[in-house]
């Protein structure tokens, strides 16, 4: 009867150990994803601000373009009116 609450006692240790194992296992493969997605996070912030500052560059020589654009079609215009005097 010793034997075998022993050979018991045994085997659950076994299944615990193994256990362990495995949960140690996962919690390494859950420590490299969550190291992986910090990296990703931090490139795509990365990203968003490169993407942001070329998007601000962008609006600047647009507005730029259109101010010249105005100007010049005041130009003519007012041009255009003196000649017809």
């Amino acid at each position: 009867m010793e034997d075998k609450a022993l050979r018991r006692l045994e085997d659950s240790v076994r299944r615990l150990i193994a256990q362990q194992g495995h949960s140690s296992t996962r919690t390494s493969q859950l420590a490299a994803a969550l190291a992986k997605s910090r990296d990703e996070i931090e490139k795509l912030k990365s990203q968003n601000f490169r993407f942001r500052s070329e998007r601000m560059e962008t609006r600047k020589k647009l507005d730029a373009i259109i101010r010249r654009v105005d100007h010049l079609a005041e130009t003519a215009n007012g041009q255009g009116e003196d000649a017809g005097d």
